[in-house]
């Protein structure tokens, strides 16, 4: 009886075993198709298509270490799933594109009005490019759900469009239409580029941010902002959560950093990267920006020729690693509170006229890798300096 009993078990597992085998590739099967690319939706194909209808890919910027053009995106085929494509992001869901990437493509030609229909696009790269013509005037405010736009070294030039300052998720801007190239140390300055002339008046650079309260990274280097003479004020009001300011060669009004900058800098006391390359200020240099920014990790005021005062004390309580003045007309001694800047790993005191004994306190810092002292005034050099 038990013998029976046991037969009937075995046979049972056996086939439970078997059905289970037999199950298998239909479950992979069903995952497969799960994880298939969704179909994109024919609107946001044919939008995309006229995107690149009509314009040319040539070589790119070519400028040193800039990422050399890709050419164009030859899996952009009619009738194909958009979603599949090159520097196409989809929702899975909805198919709608989320996310596009033509940067550097060495695209020449107006860009497409059909760029505006993709309204669920979240990330949008257009930089280092040759778009023709003025940036678009009328467009941008239908791209609400935009987290990331950068449209820099487009080859756009005029006035920046007011329709950018609606775009309340933005977390990174990038409208640049300079580039300031560096030496592999960061500290010397080996060239130059203006893609094109743009500029900030209307909207004004306090419309284009005041709504902006969620943007982490804003560069505008190259723009000119000459017109703003409350930008500084502007910035202490806005951009609550900024990480990153790039403002290179912006024609900045002088006495907006004595006035507005200080407060800007008190307000924003998270700052990971605190980067302005102001060229051509008129004004003193601010002297409290380490001692109100403790996680700074790098500061760059560089080539600010009309940007004049001492060297501050620097504050013990920092995260600095990289402080870079050069090409600015700063004078005094260094000081020896510069021991305090015990994290920093490159530091560039180049071409100031600054004056005095070399501090022996520089000889603290001993995570140095890049110290650059020259073209100075100093009187002499102390024993303990580090070499």
């Amino acid at each position: 009886m038990g013998t029976a009993i046991l037969d009937r078990l075995l046979v049972h597992c056996i086939l439970f075993l078997i059905v289970s085998l037999l199950l298998i590739p239909s479950a992979c099967a069903a995952a497969r198709h799960t994880n298939t690319t969704v179909d994109c939706l024919p609107s946001d194909r044919s939008s995309l298509l006229d995107i690149i209808h009509g314009v040319s890919f040539g070589m790119g910027i070519e400028i040193h270490d800039y990422p050399k053009a890709r050419g164009p995106p030859v899996s952009w085929k009619p009738g194909s799933n958009c979603c599949g494509w090159e520097g196409v992001t989809c929702d899975p869901k909805s198919g709608h594109v989320s996310g596009l990437d033509l940067s550097q493509r060495g695209i020449n030609g107006k860009l497409s009005a059909s760029l505006f229909n993709l309204t669920s696009l979240r990330t949008l790269d257009l930089s280092g490019n040759f778009f023709q013509g003025d940036f678009p005037q009328v467009g941008f405010e239908n791209l609400t759900q935009l987290t990331r736009l950068d449209l820099s070294l487009a080859g756009f030039s005029g006035q920046i469009p007011v329709g950018i300052s609606l775009l309340t998720n933005l977390i990174s801007l990038d409208l640049s239409v300079a580039m300031v190239i560096y030496s592999p140390d960061g500290l010397y300055m080996e060239g130059y580029y203006l893609s094109n002339y743009s500029q900030l008046c209307h909207p004004s650079f306090r419309t284009l941010v005041g709504n902006l309260s969620n943007l982490r990274d804003l560069r505008l280097d190259g723009v000119d902002m000459s017109s703003n003479l409350d930008w500084g004020s502007a910035l202490s009001t806005s951009m609550p959560h900024l990480q990153v300011l790039g403002l290179s060669d912006c024609n900045l009004p002088g006495k907006a950093v004595l006035l507005y900058l200080i407060s800007f800098i008190f307000k924003h006391y998270f700052l990971i990267y605190y980067i302005v390359y102001i060229f051509g200020v008129a004004g003193l240099l601010p002297t409290d920006i380490l001692t109100s920014h403790a996680n700074l990790t790098l500061l760059d005021l560089t080539m600010n020729p009309m940007l004049s005062g001492n060297l501050p004390d620097f504050p013990s309580n920092n995260a600095l690693q990289s402080l870079s003045f050069f090409g600015m007309n700063l004078s005094g001694n260094i000081p020896d509170s510069i021991s305090n800047l015990k994290h920093l790993t490159t530091l560039g005191f180049y071409e100031f006229g600054l004056t005095g004994m070399i501090p022996s306190s520089i000889g603290n810092l001993t995570q140095l890798t890049y110290l650059d002292l020259s073209e100075n005034n100093f009187t002499g050099i102390t024993n303990s300096m580090v070499s």
